[in-house]
């Protein structure tokens, strides 16, 4: 797998609904214990087969070879953030969801359902939104601005029923 900031961005293009939130700088400094470090066999929605590796390393956890960290919301509910580079925002923290249930893994984005109450929950979290349009990608890419706690604090805000699968993972 290349890379889960790239794979979430392919899938996404595909999807031309929901939306992939990120930030200049990191909502989380510090990773919750996450059980699911291992090697997954994937599909995403097109039942297109992948692989991903999430693994403890000094000082925290990588997904796919890049730094992530894990903030534990519920039991076997974890919002994700990577630190990535993208050729044309440079620096990049994405967010999204993983739940694990047993041998399984499921990573969703916000759906469109989500992307309808996203203003008003970026309102009383005290953050700002920001579309940021791609030339290689029309789904809604969404930068949120603001100060760390507070985008914490608008993304555990989703629950699971506002997201969408877009990988499911079985454990190697």
């Amino acid at each position: 797998m290349r890379g889960a900031w790239f794979l979430l961005w392919g899938v996404l293009g595909l999807l031309l609904s929901g939306c992939l939130f990120f930030s200049d700088k990191p909502a989380l400094s510090r990773s919750d214990a996450f059980p699911g470090v291992g090697k997954w066999d994937c599909k995403d929605f097109n039942g297109k087969a992948s692989t991903m590796e999430i693994k403890r390393v000094r000082g925290g956890y990588q997904l796919d070879n890049e730094p992530a960290w894990f903030k534990r919301l519920e039991e076997g509910f974890y919002l994700v953030q990577l630190e990535s580079r993208d050729d044309t925002l440079g620096k990049i923290y994405p967010y999204f969801w993983i739940e694990l249930e047993g041998g399984r893994l499921h990573m969703s984005i916000a759906s469109p359902e989500a992307i309808g109450t996203a203003p008003s929950k970026a309102l009383r979290a005290g953050v700002e939104l920001e579309e940021v349009m791609k030339e290689d990608s029309p789904p809604p890419l969404y930068r949120v601005k603001g100060e760390p706690a507070r985008i914490l604090r608008f993304l555990s805000s989703f629950k699971r029923s506002e997201l969408m699968t877009v990988y499911s993972c079985r454990k190697s």
